[in-house]
């Protein structure tokens, strides 16, 4: 089917200020239980960026999406294509209203929610998914939870990399550990768990049955270091990462909500904390609160925060506490600037590799290493030149499917080397930090060794902001790389699941009214 969704600005007269056209929702038709897709602009205004839309019936809205119009405007350099879903459902409506995913989506999905059950043991002003937000019980039974993972597992062009099961709060679902089985059973390689960790506080044997069963990643809430940011399982949280130490687990992953002018100024505490013990915790994924589901329109102009704003609180409260080793918002990159190293990778290996090919609004991070002491950040960018090196493996990608064999891989690997040894600054990087050929290695041989000795000391900053109906914008939804499967065998988009009404839709024909 023809993508008439996607709007290009160069099809239309540039208007002052004008960056891009595309399509948007009305918030007070949404209010209405009435899903009208509408045209928006994206245009720059002194050095902030709004997406401006007018409805017929309720007027014109006026979102800010960036207070950076410099760095919102380069993101668009870092756009990368990707791979089209041979799953793909029949659509007999315009996209976005048939989701599922159809022809229309960009991408093949990253990871995929499993929302186990809405059933939870807190009450979050903010979500949007448990029973308190929808008064209906949404739980599947456990044939649709695993018919969904082989859905999953049996994806093409290639196999869903990641997993992650969802509530509500998941532990409270009583065959969790019989659902990570049966992923791991079916080869997926990330299975992850998003959890306020409290039953693994209470239970220690919970958290070694998940490992045992294959679970790879817990995705920890933690929304701040105080009482009045976190009062939801600061308290527990010594339990959760000693019983998690315990069952061997050495993957966990903050989760912090980021309100503005509620929690955002204890970011750069939430980063010593995570650094202070990543043994077992590896990075920090922050997500720009969503004005989805209980978090309403209410304070958005004093709440609203985005990426760029993030990655200015880091560089000025990492700063606060780690002087000249801290992280700068320069350091914090689209998530899409290593997709490079997927093409790379299909030419070695002979096969369709999963792609960072998400819209490079959606999320940007860093990595760190960290010295031994864990007093100084020393982010890759500082020592790294990044695009430099990512341009060098793009063109070695193009290289290597353009001509074959053992001579061919051996004048590449030595380019590759060269091309290393030129974008890394050894003054500037930490000493003792063999960096050169253990990227080598990874890039030349995918040694996995080599990629755990990197990550022994390193350290993952990341955001991802998902969308609302106030700031939705089509054309970051047709690439989304996060996706909700459903019991019906759908994966729809992340952001259309929670803004567009499709979780009421599929909570009405699965859920039982409480």
């Amino acid at each position: 089917m023809n993508n008439n969704n996607s709007i290009s600005a160069s099809a239309f007269p540039k208007a002052k200020g004008l960056l891009e056209r595309t399509k948007s929702v009305c918030p007070k038709c949404m209010e209405e239980k009435k899903l009208n897709l509408i045209a928006a602009e994206i245009v720059k205004e002194d050095n902030n960026v709004f997406l401006i839309k007018t409805c017929k019936q309720h007027g014109e809205f006026k979102e800010l999406l960036s207070e950076d119009a410099g760095w919102y405007s380069k993101l668009r350099d870092c756009a990368v294509e990707g791979d089209k879903s041979e799953n793909a459902k029949p659509c007999s409506r315009s996209c976005p209203l048939d989701c599922g995913l159809c022809a229309a989506h960009k991408s093949v999905p990253l990871i995929v929610n499993i929302e186990v059950t809405n059933r939870c043991n807190l009450n979050c002003p903010y979500c949007y998914a448990h029973y308190g937000a929808t008064s209906t019980l949404y739980e599947p039974t456990y044939e649709e939870l695993t018919k969904m993972i082989d859905m999953l597992a049996d994806y093409k062009p290639y196999k869903i990399p990641a997993v992650q099961f969802t509530g509500g709060e998941p532990t409270m679902r009583r065959e969790i550990v019989a659902l990570v089985a049966h992923a791991h059973e079916r080869g997926i390689r990330q299975i992850q768990l998003a959890t306020n960790g409290l039953r693994l506080a209470e239970d220690a044997n919970l958290a070694k049955r998940l490992r045992k069963a294959g679970l790879k990643t817990i995705y920890l809430k933690f929304n701040g270091v105080s009482e009045k940011t976190n009062p939801e399982n600061l308290k527990q949280m010594p339990q959760i990462l000693g019983n998690c130490r315990a069952a061997g687990f050495d993957s966990i992953v903050l989760v912090p909500t980021i309100i503005r002018s509620f929690n955002n100024q204890e970011i750069g505490e939430i980063i010593r904390f995570g650094i202070n013990n990543m043994d077992i915790i590896r990075g920090i994924n922050f997500q720009p609160v969503s004005f989805s589901g209980n978090m309403t329109k209410g304070n958005l102009q004093k709440h609203r925060y985005t990426i760029d704003m993030l990655m200015r609180d880091i560089e000025k409260q990492t700063c606060e506490i780690y002087a000249d080793y801290n992280v700068k918002a320069s350091d914090i990159l689209p998530a899409t600037c290593v997709a490079p190293l997927s093409f790379l990778a299909e030419q070695l290996k002979g096969r369709q590799q999963p792609k960072f090919s998400m819209n490079p609004k959606c999320g940007s991070g860093t990595i760190i290493y960290v010295s031994k002491d864990g007093q100084k950040l020393y982010p890759f960018p500082q020592f790294i030149d990044v695009p430099n090196l990512m341009r060098s493996i793009s063109s070695e990608a193009e290289y290597l499917k353009a001509h074959k064999g053992v001579l061919a891989k051996t004048l590449s690997y030595a380019r590759l080397y060269s091309a290393l040894n030129k974008s890394i600054n050894n003054a500037r990087k930490p000493a003792g930090f063999n960096i050169n050929s253990l990227l080598l290695e990874i890039l030349a041989k995918g040694s996995y060794e080599s990629l755990k000795k990197i990550m022994l000391r390193t350290f993952y900053i990341g955001a991802m902001h998902f969308q609302d109906c106030y700031n939705f914008d089509i054309n970051r939804l047709q690439s989304c790389v996060v996706g909700v499967a459903t019991p019906d065998l759908r994966i729809i988009p992340f952001c259309a699941y929670n803004t567009l009404g499709y979780r009421k839709v599929i909570e009405n024909k699965f859920s039982k009214v409480m």
